[in-house]
């Protein structure tokens, strides 16, 4: 792992030769580099989390039209879409400032915690249109999107860090309307 800056902003026990460890799910740790064999844990910290609000964006409905007059089994129109669970870092915008990124790390973690799942997590929802035999319908599916920001404040080892933060929670598919059309 590669950490942008300049190693004097590094806290001094991180800056010694296996003074650090890289545990699942991308976490970065102190370790005692002077005890053999040592366990990386994660120093103790305390989260809390403040002016959570919660956003709901819905797009444009989309069409689906699917004609079936002609055939002899119902048809089947799988809608899937994947999508990135972010995290963004919005203290460059509301604060004009950036976090430094081992500070912005620690935020990550916790966020992670508290929405169970990983930044840059990939999910795909979908959903099934299914068509009879001898029918011409016309779907009606809505994508929307929630999305919650807030600031989070860790506390590890009696040092606060706060940072302002967007997290995209989930997207999906619904059908809003099918409706039943003439056949040609």
């Amino acid at each position: 792992m590669v950490l942008a800056g300049d190693v004097s902003q590094l806290p001094a026990e991180v800056q010694k030769p296996g003074s650090v460890a890289l545990l699942e799910g991308n976490r970065l740790v102190a370790v005692d580099p002077n005890i053999p064999a040592s366990t990386p844990q994660p120093s103790p910290s305390d989260t809390r989390f403040d002016q959570v609000v919660e956003k709901n964006n819905e797009f444009s409905p989309i069409i689906f039209p699917i004609n079936n007059c002609g055939g002899t089994a119902e048809v089947k129109q799988e809608v899937t879409q994947t999508y990135i669970h972010e995290i963004v870092d919005e203290s460059i915008w509301k604060l004009g400032v950036e976090i430094p990124v081992l500070d912005w790390l620690k935020i990550v973690a916790e966020i992670e915690r508290r929405y169970g799942i990983s930044d840059k997590q990939i999910t795909t929802y979908s959903t099934m249109l299914t068509v009879p035999a001898g029918q011409n319908i016309q779907y009606t599916v809505i994508r929307k999107q929630t999305w919650e920001s807030g600031r989070a404040i860790v506390v590890s080892n009696g040092v606060e860090i706060s940072a302002p933060y967007t997290i995209l929670k989930s997207e999906t598919f619904e059908v809003e309307n099918s409706e039943q059309k003439p056949c040609p």
